[in-house]
């Protein structure tokens, strides 16, 4: 297969199809050699945040000198974001090579695999042949039953439990947790970021079952933060004036979800340097969350796609733009609850503009979704597509001199993206 035909073989296995169990990974895993079993992995679960922490993880990694590979989603300009090494993208040749081999043996198994099976698969073989020291794996859905939950990890980390997914996770955050526990392993420990403190019995008791020592992080420590459009400074524990380029307000919290792994990476074994620490947290990059994205006129992208995502979104909105509201483009997937994502953005919208992402089913429909901010109140209108919006939003913020908020789906990504470089 070239690159093209590698690309639509992984999206023909289907991702609106959940295929949660690990028989159908496990099988494609031992099919190609277990590329797993050679390598070390911090496995990374959590409602939001996972990326966040991820990237700083990887770049702490990156500056203490380990070649660091990361799996992470969605992706947000093409599939090979999903697979990198130190930051870069795995190649077109190698994922179009790698790809051929792993649906060579897919295509032999009585039971298929997903879309996402099969990328699992080829960033583990690639992870393998490039010889990574670490690897930063993310879970793409819950963790029990998610396709990375075949490796056996230095440490588990958990960033937050928060209502997401709820038709398939369960509807408490209790079940939500209870599956996210999953990716604890035995006698490896584990790191919880804190959000969400009435599950953690339930980590505890998980924790203790598979003998794995528990690292809580505990967010009243971060003192005397100072956020602004260039990032924050914060003090944490013993980290004194510790600084990330990443934005928003939440950030330091997934900042200390990182510090506390760290420290639990030193004690069993695998070394990181105060340095390392401080240098890459402040190179860490992640595209997508409260990123400017253009500042003439000010654009900011936000993926927050959950009532909790979507709250931290506006906290730091409330914060950059003290006694000002903004101008919204929002579009989001169906399965979202939109109730508190309606009022959250509504509050702090000057103007919203609603709109659907292009070639996504799982999309809500951009008028339903303008009506229902009508009907609770606010200034909303449908438009015909990301361009038609972004050129909507554009107008409006050069009517009212207010700065525009991309928030929701991380599907419409993309297509910002191209209006603006198009533009």
């Amino acid at each position: 297969m070239n690159y093209r035909e590698a690309v639509d073989f992984v999206h023909a296995a289907g991702w609106t199809k959940i295929h949660l169990g690990l028989e159908r990974i496990a099988e494609l895993s031992r099919r190609i050699g277990n590329p797993e079993k050679d390598l070390k992995f911090i496995h990374i679960t959590g409602t939001n945040g996972k990326g966040s922490t991820s990237a700083f993880l990887t770049a702490i990694l990156m500056a203490e000198g380990y070649r660091v590979g990361a799996f992470t989603s969605p992706d947000l300009m093409s599939l090979n974001e999903r697979m990198a090494i130190d930051g870069t993208p795995i190649a077109d040749e190698d994922f179009a090579e790698i790809a051929s081999a792993v649906a060579r043996e897919a295509r032999e198994m009585e039971n298929q695999p997903s879309s996402f099976e099969l990328l699992t698969a080829i960033a583990l073989e690639y992870f393998r042949r490039e010889e990574c020291d670490v690897v930063v794996l993310e879970v793409g859905l819950g963790g029990d039953l998610d396709a990375t939950n075949i490796v056996m990890p230095l440490v588990s980390v958990i960033t937050g439990i928060a209502h997401d997914h709820m038709h398939i996770l369960g509807k408490s955050l209790a079940e939500i947790a209870t599956t996210k526990c999953g990716i604890i392993k035995s006698g490896r420990p584990v790191v919880f970021g804190g959000e969400a403190r009435k599950v953690l019995p339930i980590i505890s008791e998980f924790a203790m079952r598979n003998g794995s020592e528990l690292f809580v992080g505990n967010y009243a420590e971060i003192k005397d933060q100072k956020s602004d459009l260039f990032g924050s400074r914060f003090d944490y524990k013993s980290w004194e004036n510790v600084g990330i380029s990443l934005l928003g307000l939440y950030q330091p919290k997934n900042a200390v979800v990182a510090l506390e792994t760290v420290e639990v990476l030193n004690k069993y074994g695998l070394k990181v340097s105060e340095r390392a620490v401080y240098e890459g947290l402040l190179k860490a990059k992640w595209a997508g969350r409260f990123e400017i994205i253009s500042k003439e006129p000010l654009i900011i992208y936000d993926g927050g796609h959950n009532e909790q995502g979507v709250r931290a979104c506006m906290e730091s909105v409330r914060h950059l733009f003290p006694g000002r509201k903004v101008n919204v483009l929002t579009g989001i997937l169906a399965n979202k609850d939109r109730g508190e994502i309606i009022r959250q953005v509504g509050e702090m919208a000057e103007r919203i503009f609603t709109v659907r992402a292009s070639g996504d089913e799982r999309a809500y429909d951009s008028g339903v979704y303008a009506e229902e901010y009508l009907r609770a109140g606010y200034a909303a209108e449908s438009c015909r597509g990301v361009k038609n919006g972004m050129e909507k939003a554009i107008r409006a913020a050069q009517e009212n001199g207010l700065p525009i908020l991309v928030v929701g789906s991380l599907h419409l990504y993309l297509e910002v993206i191209d209006f603006l470089t198009i533009k």
